[in-house]
């Protein structure tokens, strides 16, 4: 597709300030595929959305994620009493530090919980149209830790419209915040500040009245 994906994401960035969504560009190598990946990390009213594309590809993913481990507290005393543990460079060590914490952590929760929170969103899983992707915490340490409703948006010949933007978007923190709730309401691990933010109204009346 050559530099339409740059296109896209120009067209997706301009739709968002029309919707009032705060959007802030991405760019990395996928460490599968080597492809370069750009795209939007999307807030709209509190609900996270990852739109990503390749040169590669003739469409967007658009995705709702929510990972259990990244909303484990992980306190900066924590931090370092682990890091004296194992290295005396704290702040250099400070990210491979967290990932190591989330992870005892998400173990210590244990399989059986984890497999029962997924049971207590069952029901929403059967009302959503998106697709879904379970996350594991990593390739190394493949254990539950949440998932991804995900969704595409197709192009057509003057790129991406401000229908299909919005459209999917909404569509994905629709789909994904039921069950987002249902998870996080089977963890007290959590915490009051983990709740996921409420979804959006059915009918976005601003972004119609633009597209009519």
């Amino acid at each position: 597709m050559g530099n339409e994906v740059y296109d896209w994401v120009g067209q997706m960035t301009s739709h968002a300030l029309q919707l009032g969504d705060d959007a802030h560009p991405i760019r990395y190598q996928d460490e599968k595929t080597n492809n370069l990946i750009v795209g939007l990390r999307i807030n709209r009213g509190g609900n996270g959305v990852l739109i990503t594309g390749s040169q590669l590809e003739d469409s967007l993913l658009v995705e709702y994620k929510f990972r259990i481990s990244g909303l484990l507290d992980v306190s900066d005393e924590e931090i370092r009493e682990h890091g004296n543990s194992v290295t005396t460079d704290i702040e250099g060590a400070r990210e491979d530090i967290e990932e190591s914490i989330r992870a005892q952590k998400l173990r210590q929760i244990g399989e059986d919980r984890l497999q029962a929170a997924l049971d207590n969103a069952e029901e929403k899983l059967r009302e959503i149209d998106s697709s879904i992707e379970w996350l594991n915490f990593s390739e190394e340490q493949p254990i539950w830790d949440g998932f991804a409703v995900q969704d595409r948006i197709y192009p057509d010949e003057s790129g991406v419209s401000l229908e299909a933007y919005n459209e999917t978007i909404k569509r994905v923190v629709q789909d994904g915040h039921p069950i987002a709730l249902a998870v996080y309401n089977s963890l007290d691990e959590l915490g009051e500040e983990a709740v996921p933010t409420e979804s959006e109204p059915e009918r976005n009346t601003t972004a119609e009245r633009m597209y009519e």
